[in-house]
């Protein structure tokens, strides 16, 4: 694309059969409305001759001949038009690129634009063979409508309605500067992303905050997809000066865009660009930081001078701080102590796209204060051992050292240190010395130890005992039980006369079965070392054993079982048992026994061949056997039983076939 490229869009309109409406026909420029006439080029001898063009406003009925354009004769007379066109545009067009004697031949031999290409479209060329035309006699706001008409053929196109006013025009927007040393100019690239993108461009530039005036600079033009970039070169700019810019943008009727934006420029190549000299960077530990000193020479070609940091000296930089080109301290205050960190600075200039990268330099300091000493510290036993919690923040910590003792004794460190965690501020540490035992009490202390090695005072104190390595409780060596007025009494050693954790007993207690070998044990809780059992009955083995309670929560194994039962009186057996039988069954009478007033009687039946059951249980001297069935043989015996339930022997057995 060049500045003198006209219509570009409208190559097809002026290849439209005669009576359509063409959109580009008619253009609103800077100084009027540009008609177009057609794509063939006139000639006196045909077959269009000149062109005819007819103008109608909004408000008139029929249109008006305003303009006559006849064939272009010669090469002095198109060469003429073709370099009074800039008196059409309100800017100089450089015309020194177009070869004037060879498009008027190429033009006439061909009869057509088509044969020209984009050059025959073009402002200086259409004017050259009188084939465009302002039309000046318009005014702002008006709506007009033109009719072309090609003289010696059929040709005519009529242009949509056009109103005269300014069109829109993007402005450039800056892009770069670059100073060619080698070419000595100073390259400013500009760029247009809209529909209306300017055609020519104009350069303002002040020198030394002097006045603006334009400067005779060389323009290029890079077309892409949806954007144009404009390439100035101002080819009077000087090495090492700066310089504020501006630029006019027109398209190619003249309509102006606003102007661009101010912008200030140095002109430096690469190798002129200042960077901060006497670089310091020192510890400042009253202020926490790290204190950053420099020089800038030539401060006024600066844009950015920006500032980098990192833990790494080769990578994951991270900008800290935005400067002023005036700027030559920087107090950094986000860093840690003790902790090595690395700086350069990126320095972006007024005349360069691509920033510049100083050398990396590095500084750390060390923080003297005495850090805080860990807080709510608490201590918990378990099984494991002991379970410390503590608060402390996580900023500027190495770790914790953990000191403990057993009551009464100083405190001692046990390992080596908790290290910290960088997010984190509760802490929880088991400790699970295999030292450790379940029986005694344990005092629990800690320190902060902060990144600049400096150690805090002790924590408060916390105190636990684990519920690990319990010691067992002895069991008693000695268990006597004796019998004596209706009692057993059951004695043992007094296990805590030598172990200060025994908190009491549990006395089992075993009771045999009649007839078998089976004991049924219950539980009697004691606090002494001594017991008298009154739940007793006579004529029952029972055993004792003894299990000591720790205060720890441990017990023993049992003791060894002692043995004791109670003999009770046994009363005389029911004599004279006989069995009659009667109408609701067999009746059995007897005679009892001297002393019987509290006696009861338990009778027992049974057939040949089975074992006893009992069938009832009464007080006096007579039964009678209700659930006897006829046809069978009975064996009948009695027992007396006491209150305690001492039985008597048998009585004499009595049969009866019912």
């Amino acid at each position: 694309m060049k500045q003198y490229i006209l219509f570009f869009l409208i190559i097809t309109a002026l290849r439209t059969q005669a009576q359509d409406l063409l959109a580009g026909l008619a253009r609103p420029g800077a100084k009027g409305i540009f008609v177009l006439t057609g794509e063939v080029i006139s000639d006196v001898k045909g077959p269009v001759t000149a062109y005819k063009i007819e103008r109608k406003a909004a408000n008139e009925n029929d249109y008006t001949i305003i303009a006559t354009l006849p064939a272009v004769t010669n090469v002095a007379d198109f060469k003429q038009r073709a370099l009074a066109s800039n008196n059409l545009l309100p800017y100089q067009q450089d015309l020194s690129n177009l070869r004037l004697d060879s498009i008027w031949h190429r033009g006439k031999a061909a009869g057509s634009l088509s044969a020209l290409r984009v050059l025959g479209y073009s402002t200086p060329v259409l004017a050259g063979f009188n084939m465009i035309w302002l039309d000046e006699k318009v005014k702002a706001g008006q709506s007009y409508q033109y009719r072309v008409t090609a003289t010696g053929t059929n040709y005519t196109a009529l242009s949509l309605p056009v109103r005269f006013n300014n069109l829109s025009v993007a402005t450039p927007l800056y892009q770069q500067a670059v100073f060619n040393k080698p070419q000595r100019h100073l390259q400013l690239y500009w760029r247009t992303t809209f529909q209306d993108k300017p055609d020519h461009i104009e350069t303002w530039r002040s020198e030394d905050n002097g006045v603006f005036t334009k400067v005779p600079a060389i323009v290029g033009y890079l077309p892409g997809k949806d954007s144009v970039q404009y390439l100035v070169k101002d080819t009077s700019a000087k090495a090492g000066h700066l310089y504020r810019y501006f630029v006019k943008a027109f398209d190619v009727l003249g309509n102006a865009a606003p102007v661009s934006d101010t912008i200030t420029i140095a002109s430096l190549d690469p190798l002129q660009m200042p960077m901060p000299q006497r670089v310091k960077a020192l510890a400042d530990s009253a202020a926490q930081g790290i204190n950053i000193n420099w020089q800038l020479p030539e401060a006024a070609f600066i844009k950015t001078l920006t500032l980098y940091r990192s833990t790494n000296s080769l990578n994951r930089f991270q900008r800290i701080a935005d400067l002023s080109a005036t700027d030559t301290n920087y107090l950094d205050q986000q860093v840690k102590p003790a902790t090595p960190y690395f700086y350069y600075f990126e320095v972006e200039y007024k005349t360069q796209f691509k920033p510049k990268r100083s050398t990396s330099f590095a500084a750390s300091f060390m923080d003297t204060r005495l850090p805080a000493p860990p807080r709510q510290l608490e201590a918990t036993g378990n099984k494991e051992g002991v379970v410390l919690t503590w608060e402390h923040p996580a900023d500027n910590t190495t770790g914790f050292w953990l000191y403990r003792a057993e009551r009464g004794q100083p405190l001692q460190l046990i390992r080596t240190m908790i290290p910290a965690l960088d997010t984190v501020q509760q802490y929880t540490w088991t400790d699970t010395d295999s030292s450790l035992r379940g029986d005694r009490m344990y005092n629990y202390a800690l320190k902060a130890y902060s990144t600049s090695q400096v150690e805090s005072s002790f924590s408060d104190t916390a105190v636990a005992r684990p519920l690990k390595n319990l010691p067992i409780p002895k069991p008693p060596m000695r268990v006597t039980a004796y019998a004596e007025d209706g009692r057993i009494y059951v004695g043992w050693d007094a296990v805590g006369n030598y172990d200060a954790n025994v908190s009491g007993y549990k006395l089992l207690r075993g009771k045999k079965a009649t007839g078998t070998s089976t004991y049924t044990t219950d539980t009697i809780y004691c606090s002494s070392n001594q017991f008298a059992d009154t739940l007793v009955q006579p004529n029952v083995s029972y055993r004792y054993s003894v299990i000591t309670q720790s205060l720890l929560g441990v017990q023993s194994v049992p003791a060894t079982w002692a043995t004791v039962s109670i003999t009770g009186n046994k009363p005389a057996a029911p004599a004279s048992l006989v069995a009659n039988k009667v109408g609701t069954g067999i009746q059995l009478n007897w005679e009892a026994p001297a002393g019987s007033e509290s006696l009861q009687y338990t009778v027992y039946r049974y057939e040949r061949g089975q074992d006893p059951v009992k069938a009832g249980t009464v007080t006096g001297d007579a039964f009678t056997d209700k659930a006897a069935t006829k046809g069978h043989q009975y064996f009948y015996f009695i027992r007396a039983i006491t209150s305690d339930n001492t039985e008597s022997d048998r009585s004499n057995e009595a049969t009866i076939r019912y």
